[in-house]
């Protein structure tokens, strides 16, 4: 088989541009899926909303990552910018004609430009550095904006409208941030290192400090009135004010961090509470009330499974390994391990209904060590394939996950929750940490001489955002020395998971995923990158394991394949694994105190839940002996539903007690944005 035969040919970047966040959701659904039509939700509120005034009274403003305009005394808002363009942050030219933004439409922040109704849109800049918080100069022929494009932190630059030239305004300031212009545009101002605000002459280049918030203060976007007084807001604890000079004019408000806009000598424009205000400097405030129709998804049907019907193809499968022999692989699914050899039948390793991940054979093939918090914590253990023992490896504060046995089988590498690595000597002694915390960096893996670890990391561009590429990080293992590489020029790996890097057994290469396709890299026995990286693979693409120095195995769409690296011939490994859902046939009657039904605006008390196997049957008036469970003291209600988690970003260290935890707090579903895609898979 081909890789042109796959089902999965289509790259996540792709979908993605292929429309809304629903649309890529739809492309990549499950066959059998039915979109549903859309509907429209008004939205009235907003979170961090930024606003910009026009000399006529218009006011555009950043809501759902796109450009919106509201007439003088607000009402409906309409739309300027769809979903791709993901654009924040407006600015409004002199004479109210053009609107000029930042945009992540391409993976980093840039700026564009278009007229204030929408039409016209065009990019002022472009490259793989972040152009961020664009303002126009008072006459319209400049831009000022910050920028890491002169490496290391943000400073401010300029750019010439006419000519494009951009030029470097500050140098060597701490992390620099929300520039606007004096009402001459001979000078301006920016936050420096969150608690400053300076001042720069453009024609001199000197320096003055208008504000020091000092350590208890982070200090937002200033703005020069026409007078001169300054205007910004100050964060302090809690506490987000608007200040003008030196005193708040703001109480009780939660200010969003934006330069507020001056609309008169007296007045300012600014954003809180969700809602945009106008205040009057000589006391009053009032609200710009706005309505914004937002498109929506209101409902996906999906193909209904009755309980107790044997279920589909197992396509919840995690973190494959291939033993060292080629002949094997280990992998989660189902909330257990397994073994399967290639070409055979899986066998279930570890399934003693704890959270066991992140399995690695041993390098001779007869231990598979693993993580599991069967102990109250996620500890490494290793499960002898032969008599099926299990032997505790670590018992140390916090978690130890994502280990990998060195070749030597004397040693394994680490991570613990806050992302540090350590080696740890199976022979006895204390773990030693080898790097320092980092955030959510890959599984490592050793170098055949054993004197080199990899791992997937990200690479921040500047010190104050943490977007920048997921390079490949080298660790000498003796020294801890670090060394990064990028992959390609301003692109990432695809995942800090199991996408890699991992080395090939004879040390010539590496291998990683990136934007959902296979790459290997010549590399030196320190890892050190040798030649260009080389696709591999045309289909979708995760989670790469080495079956043997020319081969990769992959998951693809919840399926094994093997590639040849050399020849780029795609073959399936089969795997068949099916699920029976869980069926409950048991009746019960409850007998609860009270009951509250999620839609009533009072309780109803002292019932009879009647549970007809997975289903209430009825809700009746308590009838004494009718009961078989007492809950007299308890009130029952809907389980919750928790919308908003990453269970398996951040989740491996906590485990089972991740699961208990929201079932304490009376949540029994949840919904997930945003996790790697076969775990979550495995956990739906």
């Amino acid at each position: 088989m081909t890789a042109e035969n796959s089902r999965f040919t289509i790259s996540r970047r792709r979908a993605l541009q292929a429309g809304t966040g629903a649309a890529a959701a739809f492309a990549l659904a499950p066959r059998g899926h039915v979109r549903a039509a859309g509907a429209e939700v008004t939205l009235r509120q907003g979170t961090n909303l930024c606003a910009a005034a026009a000399p006529d009274g218009r006011i555009a403003f950043d809501l759902v990552s796109a450009i919106w305009v509201l007439e003088p005394g607000g009402g409906a808002a309409r739309r300027l910018t769809d979903e791709l363009q993901d654009a924040t942050q407006p600015d409004f030219s002199p004479d109210g004609a053009s609107l000029v933004f930042q945009s992540y439409r391409d993976g980093n922040f840039h700026l564009w430009t278009m007229s204030a109704d929408g039409s016209g849109l065009r990019q002022l800049t472009a490259g793989g550095r972040d152009h961020r918080e664009p303002r126009f100069s008072p006459d319209g022929r400049t831009l000022a904006f910050t920028s890491d494009r002169a490496g290391g932190s943000y400073q401010v630059f300029v750019m010439d409208l006419a000519s494009g030239v951009i030029t470097q305004v500050t140098r060597d300031r701490p992390d620099v941030s929300m520039p606007s212009w004096s009402p001459d545009g001979g000078a301006l101002v920016y936050v420096a290192g969150d608690t400053a605000i300076e001042r720069i002459e453009l024609s001199s280049g000197r320096i003055s400090t208008m504000v020091d918030g000092g350590a208890e203060s982070t200090l937002y976007g200033p703005s020069l009135g026409p007078d001169g007084r300054l205007a910004h807001v100050r964060l302090v604890g809690s506490r987000r004010d608007l200040v003008v000079g030196e005193s708040a004019v703001t109480e009780g408000e939660d200010v969003f961090g934006f330069a507020p806009r001056w609309t008169a000598p007296a007045e300012l424009l600014y954003t809180a509470d969700g809602v945009v205000r106008r205040r009057s400097l000589a006391g009053g405030r009032s609200e710009v009330p706005f309505a914004a129709a937002v498109p929506v998804l209101a409902r996906r049907d999906f193909p209904q499974r009755r309980p107790g019907v044997r279920g589909p193809e197992v396509t919840g499968i995690a973190s494959p390994v291939c033993s060292a022999d080629g002949q094997h692989v280990a992998f989660r699914a189902l909330n257990a391990l397994w073994v399967m050899p290639i070409g055979g039948e899986p066998r279930k390793v570890v399934g003693d209904g704890y959270f066991a991940s992140d399995p690695d054979f041993s390098p001779d093939g007869r231990q598979l060590l693993y993580s599991s918090d069967r102990a109250g914590t996620a500890d490494l253990w290793s499960h002898d394939l032969e008599t099926g023992a299990e032997q505790r490896i670590t018992d140390v504060e916090g978690a130890a996950l994502t280990a990998r046995f060195a070749p030597d089988g004397r040693r394994i590498a680490y991570q613990d929750e806050d992302g540090a690595t350590w080696i740890a000597d199976l022979g006895g002694g204390e773990p030693r940490r080898l790097t320092s915390p980092m955030f959510q960096p890959g599984r490592p893996d050793w170098s055949p001489d054993g004197r080199t670890l990899v791992l997937a990391a990200v690479k921040p561009y500047g010190t104050r955002f943490r977007e920048g590429t997921s390079q490949v990080l080298r660790v000498d293992v003796e020294t801890g020395a670090l060394h990064y590489t990028e992959v390609l020029p301003f692109r990432s790996l695809a995942t800090r998971g199991d996408d890699g890097p991992v080395w090939s057994p004879d040390g010539r290469h590496l291998a990683f995923v990136v934007e959902s396709t296979a790459w290997v890299v010549p590399v030196d026995t320190a890892g050190a990158f040798t030649g260009a990286p080389r696709q591999v693979t045309t289909e979708l693409t995760d989670s790469p394991s080495w079956r043997d120095a020319e081969h990769l195995l992959f998951l693809n769409g919840g399926e094994l394949r093997s590639v040849h690296i050399g020849t780029g011939e795609v073959s399936a490994i089969p795997l068949e694994l099916r699920w029976t859902p869980a069926e409950v046939v048991e009746n019960r009657i409850v007998r609860a105190g009270a009951m509250w039904d999620g839609a009533s605006p009072q309780l109803r008390r002292d019932v009879d839940i009647v549970l007809a196997g997975e289903r209430i049957a009825a809700v009746l008036p308590a009838q004494d002996g009718r009961a078989n469970l007492d809950a007299r003291e308890l009130t029952a209600m809907p389980g919750l539903i928790d919308a908003h988690v990453h269970w398996h970003l951040r989740g491996r260290q906590w485990g089972d007690r991740q699961g208990r935890a929201w079932l304490a707090y009376g949540i029994t579903t949840t919904r997930s944005p945003g996790d790697p895609a076969y775990q979550m898979q495995e956990t739906r």
